[in-house]
């Protein structure tokens, strides 16, 4: 995309593709927000959503982002739609987000997670809600691991690249949409992070790979999730394995409120309520199996 401005605003601001050299600015807007993302992020969507991935530019200062992440088929995912709190309340978030939505695909829902913060806004331009979860945040070294390496009927164990194109296929199968490079971003970012729960041995010796958990690192905590299971047994059993082996000082996962089992047993294992998010589309809907969803990727990420 060339760098021209998308659209003109009040006072020497203007929306114009993000660039490389925007990133520092970006994550900048993280941690004033307290925001847990890097530039580990920002450079992720600069390579998956080149054509969505936009700023708020102010005489050469970043003071606010968005992002419209297409995951084929049809679903535009907004993100990071993030304004300098000093700069709040002036238009800058509202015409990031109409931006954000001119840049979804054709035909496509637009999807997004919203803080209570910016669910108002959502609402006023056309989203809906869908579902509701709540993030709960503990540290590490307060967590109480349940028996791991178990779940209902198979097992758990370390992701292998042979995984990958499986962890991919469930993914699809729960999200509703492809989200292979997603996956694949979280494989490069901490392979060791990775873990698959499996069918008990077949026949042939190898189980069939039934659910996943995920984790990355953040600024101030890694991130759990997604996690995918077909039960809460094996959700728990996937959850336990993979936030006992975080390294940040603190853990946050983000649970969808229908799994009332997840949700009672992070809360028993030290979990403590952080703040609720809400689901949202734009749109004739996202399909997929939402019950097999247990912990989203992150509102970045879906």
């Amino acid at each position: 995309m060339a760098d021209a401005p998308f659209s003109p605003l009040p006072h020497r601001l203007a929306l114009r593709a993000m660039r490389p050299d925007d990133i520092p600015g970006a994550v900048a807007l993280c941690r004033a927000s307290r925001w847990n993302q890097t530039d580990r992020e920002w450079q992720l969507f600069l390579t998956i959503a080149p054509k969505g991935a936009m700023v708020a530019d102010l005489e050469g200062t970043v003071v606010g982002t968005a992002v419209t992440v297409p995951y084929e088929p049809g679903v535009a995912w907004i993100a990071m739609v993030l304004v300098d709190p000093a700069r709040r309340g002036g238009g800058i978030g509202r015409a990031l987000l109409r931006a954000a939505i001119d840049h979804a695909p054709a035909g496509s829902t637009a999807a997004l997670d919203a803080t209570p913060a910016g669910r108002g806004l959502y609402l006023s331009l056309g989203f809906e809600d869908v579902w509701t979860m709540t993030r709960y945040r503990a540290r590490r070294d307060r967590f109480e691991p349940a028996v791991a390496g178990s779940a209902a009927g198979g097992v758990v164990e370390a992701a292998s690249p042979r995984d990958l194109e499986d962890l991919v296929a469930v993914d699809r199968r729960a999200f509703g949409a492809d989200r292979r490079a997603v996956i694949e971003w979280y494989w490069r970012q901490a392979p060791d992070r990775a873990w698959v729960s499996r069918d008990a041995l077949d026949a042939s010796g190898a189980g069939a790979v039934t659910g996943f958990a995920l984790a990355r690192p953040g600024h101030d905590a890694d991130h759990v999730g997604p996690i995918v299971a077909c039960s809460t047994a094996e959700a728990i059993a996937l959850a336990s394995t993979a936030i006992s082996h975080a390294a940040a000082p603190a853990v946050i996962v983000d649970v969808p409120d229908r799994h009332a089992g997840l949700r009672e047993w992070l809360t028993s294992r030290g979990f403590a309520v952080e703040r609720p998010l809400t689901r949202m589309r734009r749109g004739s809907g996202v399909a997929g199996l939402p019950e097999h969803l247990f912990a989203i990727a992150g509102p970045e990420l879906g």
